[in-house]
């Protein structure tokens, strides 16, 4: 039963891939390189009926009478909390007719992963750049197709569509055609199509705006059943909306006393929030920004090593680079590209939003202050030592093709929130940095809340923005680019608390049993050995193994 279970799981992997060959190439699996996704209604009906056939052929393998070992039944779990909400969304919410930031999006990444994941010789990536840019045209017709006819698409989605297709035009006219002296014989090839993908994303542009945003009167939230269907299948939590909410609201409490607490030790007459505006103002210059970063990112890994926080996986290596253009909306700050995970290279990219040159100069300041020095130290430590770089790491050495394909943000972005936690008690930050974790720890607990409030919609967009602003110390505009992305994530927000204090009850439930022989390094090394599944299946089976 076994390798048929096996055979079942490759299976659904190929058309998982097939179906998403972008997504494909950013797991480094090449075969698809050359196409891109077809979401015309058609090939979504056809992808639909074959992707729930695939999950009632997993029905077979759940009784115990199925034999399967551990980490298959694991597997199979992790199979079905991606297939199950997949279906669930197609079927319900039915995004692809919404959402204006899927095709430019889709398109501007397509090149982009080819262009900086060095999997193979330049010249053989152009061939599939060439390819993908002829494709382009296309896929913004599967765009009109589903978007002109559709009802109830948010305001907030055409607009961020109408963004994100210009910085684009941006990306095509001024990174593609550097890249295509590199292939001198496609590049006539390379510039025509590129030019035409261009004027499609120009065209895709101005009809959002003319067309489509008048009647853009939708609503992006995702309803209360569905979120509750989310948490319970994708995440495998068992926890609905209300006990989110009391979730969050326990940890804002906690975190504003240890905030007080924080800043009674740097001055005892001084209010955090004042303590945080003053230490804002630490940064460095807008032109050494990059280099702070990677400053801090080689401090942190020298302290993971030195301290046996967890051992870093061979020929490791992580590379700061500027956020690309097109994703700068939405990643205000900084932001992890993890490897493939079929690559044979494991080298991570650490993006860095670089402060904007063109906006008014007191927005310049206010963006530049988001890039405090305190604030890129739990950065370096978030997105990389010992965060999301390594953890990912990790993930992507595991057995099981299905872990490696699949992941849970729960997992992923609890454990970097754990880092940080972790980084402290370990005495790599002091007193003023962890004023600034615990912020961004309260932060973390109201983004629970608006999770949850905006996808049931009892909380606007203008108010989830002065939640953050006012009460969790984010400058508006940075405010303003985390709600777009939570409007379009719902769940994820909610993961880092959620995850954080999963894996904080985890380490105490496994010290407990482990007694004397507790070892901090080989419980990270134990832990992060899963994947990025959901913790739950953590949990259950390092609990009853140890």
């Amino acid at each position: 039963m076994n390798d048929s279970f096996d055979k079942k799981s490759e299976e659904i992997l190929k058309v998982w891939f097939e179906t998403n060959p972008v997504i494909a190439t950013g797991a480094g699996v090449h075969d698809f390189d050359d196409k891109l996704d077809r979401l015309d209604p058609d090939s979504r009906r056809e992808s639909l009926s074959r992707f729930k056939g695939l999950l009632s052929d997993l029905q077979s393998f759940e009784s115990s009478e199925s034999n399967l070992s551990d980490d298959r039944r694991i597997d199979l779990e992790v199979l079905k909390s991606a297939l199950n909400p997949m279906i669930k969304l197609e079927e319900e919410y039915r995004r692809a007719e919404r959402d204006a930031t899927i095709y430019p999006d889709i398109a501007l990444w397509s090149v982009y992963v080819l262009l900086m994941n060095d999997f193979a010789p330049i010249e053989e990536r152009m061939v599939s750049v060439l390819a993908r840019l002829k494709e382009i045209p296309r896929l913004i017709e599967d765009g009109y197709t589903n978007l002109e006819n559709a009802s109830n698409v948010p305001a907030a989605w055409t607009k961020m569509g109408i963004e994100i297709a210009q910085s684009g035009m941006g990306f095509f006219a001024g990174v593609v055609p550097a890249y295509a002296g590199k292939a001198k014989e496609l590049h006539n090839d390379i510039i025509q199509a590129n030019n035409e993908a261009v004027l499609a994303l120009n065209g895709y542009a101005r009809w959002l705006q003319a067309e489509l945003m008048p009647k853009s009167e939708g609503e992006y939230r995702l309803g209360e059943e569905m979120f509750n269907y989310l948490l319970k299948h994708e995440h495998l939590l068992d926890y609905d909306c209300n006990d989110l909410l009391q979730i969050g609201e326990e940890e804002m409490e906690t975190t504003r006393q240890a905030l007080k607490e924080t800043a009674a030790e740097i001055d005892s007459s001084s209010f955090w929030g004042d303590l945080i505006d003053e230490f804002k103002k630490d940064t460095p210059t807008a032109s050494d920004l990059l280099k702070c970063y990677e400053s801090e990112i080689s401090r942190a890994r020298e302290f993971v090593a030195n301290n046996k926080i967890i051992p870093l996986p061979d020929s490791e290596a992580l590379t700061v680079v500027e956020t690309p253009e097109f994703k700068r909306g939405r990643y205000p700050y900084a932001a992890y590209v993890p490897p493939a995970a079929f690559d044979e290279k494991q080298h991570g990219v650490f993006w860095v939003t670089p402060i904007n040159t063109e906006l008014p100069e007191y927005q310049q300041i206010e963006q530049l202050s988001g890039h405090s020095k305190p604030h890129i130290t739990l950065k370096a430590i978030h997105e990389g030592y010992p965060g999301h770089h390594i953890q990912l790491l990790y993930a992507n050495r595991v057995r099981s093709n299905a872990r490696r394909a699949f992941q849970t943000s729960v997992f992923a972005e609890g454990w970097a929130l754990y880092c940080e936690e972790l980084m402290y008690e370990r005495g790599f930050y002091d007193p003023k940095t962890r004023l600034f974790q615990l912020k961004d720890q309260l932060w973390r607990a109201y983004r629970v809340i608006i999770d949850v409030e905006l996808h049931r919609g009892n909380m606007s967009f203008p108010e989830a923005v002065g939640m953050l602003v006012d009460n969790a110390g984010l400058e508006e505009m940075n405010a303003i680019s985390e709600v777009k992305r939570y409007t379009q994530s719902p769940t994820q927000p909610m993961s880092y608390t959620l995850g954080k204090r999963s894996l904080q009850r985890l380490r105490t439930q496994y010290r407990q049993k482990i007694g004397e022989n507790f070892q901090l390094e080989k419980f990270h090394e134990k832990l992060l050995s899963y994947g990025t599944i959901p913790v739950g299946l953590v949990v259950q089976d390092m609990i009853n193994k140890c």
